[in-house]
């Protein structure tokens, strides 16, 4: 299941994290140089409600079953990605 929602500043060590990534790895940005997570913070503070900075979660479903397939017998777990 995707879910998107406005990122929150718990958020912002995985996204400077995977745009960090991004700047050594891709010619999606201009930057070349990772970002500190103070110059980060200070990017998300600028984002207002008119721009915000958006967080997509991936969950996966995992089902089980067991062998004999007998009612309530597996299992379901949820991972984020």
């Amino acid at each position: 299941m995707l879910t998107i929602r406005p990122a929150k500043l718990e958020d912002l060590s995985g996204i400077t994290q995977i745009y960090n990534e991004a700047t050594q790895t891709t010619v999606a940005t201009f930057d070349t140089e990772p970002k500190t997570l103070e110059e980060q913070r200070a990017w998300f503070e600028n984002h207002g409600p008119k721009y915000p900075v958006l967080v997509a979660e991936l969950f996966i479903l995992i089902q089980t079953m067991a062998h004999s397939l007998a009612p309530g017998t597996g299992s379901t777990l949820f991972l984020p990605l």
